[in-house]
């Protein structure tokens, strides 16, 4: 439902500028949090009390609206700025709540997603690869969170980048 969708939200004058006035054509985009109608809690916040609170989670009855969602997304931009995403993250490091907008995934969750947002993707005739999981590229997050979906042949042919924030210490 467009009338509801708000177009304020995207950087499409922003990236129509970048494209037209740089070498940059590869524009991808990371939701911070789903629609808080999606999500279990119902807040794009999660309770600052707690990181590791379990109900800052996509909804799985909400997958298929998340798809369309993530759809919008993409066509918006494209209509309004004349440049096709290369890439769409599903979620910003999805491990732990953050103090910003944020929604936790595990592993299975993203392998479960993807089976929902790839096939939907390719019925809009949509060429935008899907990122997973812009983790912390610690303990293991990212090879947690992206290991079911290579081990799925089903969801694992929609897995285009996989990416990962190094915050470490170490470098």
């Amino acid at each position: 439902d467009y009338s509801k969708f708000n177009f304020a939200a995207l950087p499409t004058d922003e990236i129509r500028k970048v494209n037209e006035q740089t070498n940059c054509h590869k524009f991808f985009y990371t939701p911070l949090t789903p629609p808080t109608w999606m999500k279990q809690n119902k807040a794009a916040f999660p309770d600052p009390s707690t990181l590791w609170a379990t109900n800052n989670i996509l909804s799985p009855d909400m997958y298929d609206e998340f798809a369309e969602y993530l759809v919008a997304i993409c066509k918006t931009i494209k209509e309004k700025s004349g440049v096709e995403l290369y890439a769409m993250s599903l979620q910003n490091e999805p491990t732990f709540n953050e103090p910003y907008g944020s929604c936790q995934y595990t592993g299975a969750q993203f392998r479960d997603l993807i089976k929902v947002v790839g096939p939907r993707f390719k019925a809009e005739n949509l060429n935008t690869r899907i990122i997973l999981s812009e983790d912390v590229a610690s303990n293991n997050w990212v090879q947690n969170n992206v290991g079911p979906t290579i081990a799925d042949p089903v969801a694992k042919p929609y897995l285009g980048i996989v990416a990962c924030h190094n915050y470490d210490p170490d470098g």
